[in-house]
């Protein structure tokens, strides 16, 4: 018995490190982004031993459960409220990925208008996407541009007039960057979408383009919005390296997972809109988007000008 239960305690909490310590191997990195459903499983697996009187069994899984669900909180509770003068209309971004293959164009402009953002990024847009997104949005969103490359194609919708526009080259991988005037201010965008981390050369230049948009990110000096499928979870090392460089904020305050869109439960989050801390996110959602493999999500903020 005293062996079966030291046998518990080591199936438990010896993956446990697995899902927190940093790591660049592709298989522990992508193990790393079901950190959230290890919480759940541990938890499930201790209230079936607890419900069976094998209390003493259950207890190293409901430590398992709750160690990395202390590490995984700060990711999923939002920043503490504070108060703030605000100046200027609050305005909003959203962002789709519209899956290359699909042709529900028309669905997809519907759910982009009923947003109302006043700048929409796109993800997966070819030649012909584009076209179809024009036609579609041109008389509310005037304002459009495109970085192509095959499948990796990335686009901008908006309604202000947007400014030194450059495209990038990040982890072989074409970004756009430019200025939008909202509210009489003016915000530095960035729209990226890096390569999904399926293989080792495709994981290899996923992090190195998140490396080098954390170098160009950290350079900005203003106001930003970067804008995106980073392919990576919010506890990813990248992620948080991005963050700690740049010193943005993401916008997620919950879970709200994007992708894939038809597992009903269990999907990750990768999608994000960070911002710096100039900006107070006033709502964050992510958005349906039925026929397509990401949900899309939406973000409304406003300007800060000075705390009280």
């Amino acid at each position: 018995m005293r062996v079966l239960q030291v046998s518990a305690f080591v199936v438990a909490l010896l993956p446990v490190p697995v899902f927190i310590i940093p790591t660049d191997i592709h298989f522990i990195d992508v193990v790393q982004s079901f950190a959230l459903h290890a919480v759940v499983g541990y938890a499930l697996m201790a209230f079936i031993l607890f419900a069976r009187q094998k209390r003493q069994w259950a207890m190293p899984f409901f430590l398992a459960s709750f160690s990395l669900l202390l590490y995984l909180l700060p990711y999923f509770t939002a920043s503490p409220t504070q108060d703030y003068e605000f100046e200027g209309k609050a305005f909003r971004v959203a962002h789709f990925n519209v899956l290359d293959s699909n042709i529900l164009y028309d669905q997809l402009a519907e759910q982009a208008q009923a947003t109302d953002a006043d700048l929409i990024s796109f993800r997966e847009v070819d030649s012909t996407w584009m076209d179809e997104l024009i036609l579609r949005l041109r008389n509310q969103y005037p304002h459009h541009h495109l970085a192509h490359q095959e499948a990796h194609g990335v686009a901008i919708f908006s309604k202000h007039p947007v400014q030194d526009l450059t495209t990038y080259y990040w982890g072989d991988v074409p970004n756009l960057t430019g200025n939008i005037l909202f509210s009489d201010t003016t915000v530095h965008i960035v729209a990226t979408h890096t390569l999904s981390p399926r293989g080792e050369d495709h994981y290899t230049k996923r992090n190195r383009h998140l490396r080098q948009m954390a170098r160009y990110l950290e350079s900005i000096d203003g106001l930003v919005l970067a804008i995106g499928d980073f392919n990576a979870v919010p506890w990813n090392p990248h992620i948080m390296q991005i963050r700690r460089q740049s010193s943005l904020f993401d916008s997620r305050q919950s879970g709200a997972p994007t992708y894939p869109t038809d597992w009903k439960i269990g999907s990750i989050s990768i999608d994000y809109i960070l911002h710096s801390d100039e900006l107070q996110c006033l709502d964050f959602h992510s958005v349906d988007t039925g026929g397509f493999d990401h949900r899309g999500v939406f973000e409304e903020y406003q300007f800060i000008i000075k705390e009280i």
